[in-house]
This record gives C-alpha cells, sequence and structure tokens, in this order.
C-alpha cells in the first residue's frame, strides 16, 4: 500500500488490533491523515488518549516509514 494510500483508508479498514480501533473512535479519527493533522498536544488532550493508542500508533507509522510525522508541525500551535 503507498503512502498516500495508507494516510487517507479508513482506519477500520487497517489491521490494527480492536483497542487501538476503539481508541481513534472514542477520539474522532476516522483515518491516518486525520491523526497527523493534530499536533501531539492536541492528541493526548483527547477522550479517550492513552500511550498503548500511541505505541501502536507509532509503530503502524515507523513500519511505513512515516513516523517522522508525529512531530509537530512548524507553525501550529503547541499544547
Amino acid at each position: 500500500m503507498n503512502i498516500k494510500t495508507l494516510l487517507s483508508v479508513p482506519i477500520a479498514n487497517l489491521a490494527m488490533s480492536d483497542h487501538f480501533l476503539k481508541t481513534c473512535q472514542e477520539m474522532g479519527y476516522q483515518k491516518l491523515e486525520d491523526i497527523l493533522g493534530d499536533t501531539p498536544g492536541t492528541m493526548r488532550g483527547k477522550k479517550g488518549f492513552n500511550y498503548r493508542w500511541l505505541e501502536e500508533l507509532s509503530r503502524l507509522l515507523s513500519e511505513h516509514g512515516l513516523l517522522d510525522r508525529l512531530q509537530p508541525i512548524p507553525g501550529k500551535i503547541h499544547h
């Protein structure tokens, strides 16, 4: 799967744990691009955030060479 497709495919269609899928739903994320559009501070402030979810997200992004996209985007407000 190419990067553009991976970022835009519904999270429910990814081979991720039930915990990850449920947490994404609770946090209001439908696609990986939705997650990566938030700053780390915004993610941590969302209801449902937990480090188990973050670990699984980090592993998925790392497997696809995208872990650097979790970094804050310059110019965005960091919470």
